[in-house]
């Protein structure tokens, strides 16, 4: 209910950690992991946009904030990978000031 200061912010997608892709000495067929969300936005509790990711391929995106974020609630907006493949957020972990 409190507004919260976060310097740090830390999302994981889904991978398709059972589905790995290959080292470059098998190959793989995919140039990309299909179910990883390339596109996502972080909004604030007024619709402020903190951080936007247009070309995401990796499970664990840290967002530091230049300078820390001051809000009560915040939204992580995601683009489905396809329309036949839902978005998948796996965790969210939010960190304040270490000072």
């Amino acid at each position: 209910a409190e507004p919260q200061t976060i310097a740090r912010l830390e999302l994981m997608f889904d991978v398709d950690y059972d589905h790995p892709m290959e080292s470059v000495l098998m190959g793989h067929p995919e140039r990309r992991m299909p179910f990883c969300v390339e596109h996502y936005r972080v909004l604030d509790e007024g619709g402020n946009v903190l951080a936007t990711c247009t070309e995401n391929h990796q499970a664990r995106n840290v967002i530091v904030f230049a300078s820390p974020v001051k809000t009560t609630g915040l939204r992580v907006e995601l683009t489905p990978p396809t329309p036949h493949i839902p978005a998948a957020l796996f965790a969210v972990q939010v960190y304040g000031p270490t000072s």
